[in-house]
């Protein structure tokens, strides 16, 4: 688990909330820097709805501070009964003390490190209920919700890659690593030689199949019709890389970062021409129940997956327009605007089809 995530996580949440509650107080201060391009909210409507995913965010990390609290809790009373057991062991004369010293440096040195975290989480836990109120991260309000996606991704793909919950496991591959290493430094200097060109070999194989499977990557999408206008979309990062999702998006220059940032325009089509109607953006994409736009930018870690839904708003067919619009066409850009892929499918029907 990585604890600088998590601390900067609580922090982020902490200013989220701190800033909404400024801006409630004074809304004079309120700045188009606050607020997503293309919103069509009210400021107190938008200051309400900020204020909600502030306390969403906030009870979120407490949460996961709470869990990993009690994760280093409970794995210092496992290595405190094994540094117990280790002891009487000695005492009882079944194990020498120069065969000791080193589990009991190991077990010593994982004490203090756990100690430390459950410290470091009792600090985080404390801040909560009493927010200190400065050195605080002050951002344009709309801009708190992509940090803090930003950080439950990574942080949640840090547990996701974390051995440390299971001790035993973890001992163990320690053991296994050390067996090795002594069975490595046993071998003769030839035999060491070969076996390691040997590894090298077998890995530059491998990097050479992941590079050719990968170097057309980028993202892709699929698409599965719900109720009349409800779509689902899946949208797959095929890259090694993380990248931004921008929805909605209007087709204009997007600027170009260090993470490539991908977005996707809808057009509604008529005998495979674009409609003379189109519906408003900020109706569109929905992530996670909420509308996309209030999100920011959307995190694609690598090989991942996210489920995002499109909405045609229901009320566009009492029009002459859309009741002549027979399909949908999805067109996926990447910044700064080159066209990368176009999808195109009838309305309410499962599968897209490629362009």
């Amino acid at each position: 688990m990585d604890s600088s995530l998590l601390e900067q996580g609580v922090y982020l949440a902490l200013g989220w909330c701190e800033r909404v509650a400024y801006l409630q107080a004074h809304p004079e201060e309120l700045s188009t820097d606050d607020k997503p391009a293309g919103i069509t909210l009210s400021d107190s409507s938008f200051l309400a709805l900020q204020q909600k995913l502030a306390q969403e965010a906030s009870l979120w990390w407490s949460t996961e501070l709470r869990a990993f609290l009690q994760h280093f809790n409970t794995l210092h009373e496992q290595l405190s009964k094994k540094q117990k057991a280790l002891f009487a062991a000695v005492e009882g004369g079944k194990l020498r003390p120069t065969q000791a010293n080193e589990k009991a440096r190991t077990l010593s040195t994982q004490l203090e490190e756990a100690t430390e975290e459950i410290g470091f989480a009792q600090k985080l836990l404390a801040l909560l209920k009493n927010p200190p109120y400065s050195s605080l991260p002050t951002l344009p309000l709309c801009r708190y919700s992509v940090s803090n996606h930003t950080l439950t991704k990574e942080y949640q793909s840090c547990k996701t890659r974390d051995f440390t919950k299971d001790t035993g496991y973890g001992l163990k591959l320690t053991a296994r690593l050390l067996s090795i290493k002594t069975a490595f430094q046993s071998l003769s200097l030839t035999d060491r030689t070969a076996l390691t060109l040997a590894l090298i070999f077998s890995l530059l194989i491998i990097i050479g199949g992941a590079a050719f499977t990968l170097r057309d990557a980028g993202i892709s999408l699929s698409l599965k019709a719900n109720a009349a206008g409800h779509y689902d979309v899946s949208v797959i990062n095929r890259s090694k890389q993380t990248l931004f999702l921008s929805v909605p998006y209007d087709g204009k220059r997007m600027d170009k970062n260090d993470t490539p940032t991908y977005a996707v325009v809808v057009e509604l089509l008529e005998n495979s021409k674009p409609s003379k109607r189109n519906p408003p953006l900020e109706h569109l994409w929905f992530y996670k129940e909420k509308p996309a736009y209030l999100k920011g930018p959307i995190l694609l870690t690598p090989l991942s997956e996210e489920k995002l839904q499109l909405h045609i708003p229901t009320d566009l067919s009492d029009t002459p327009d859309a009741l002549a619009a027979d399909q949908i066409r999805l067109t996926v850009y990447k910044a700064p605007g080159k066209k990368k892929a176009s999808y195109t499918f009838t309305l309410n029907v499962n599968s897209p089809e490629s362009e």
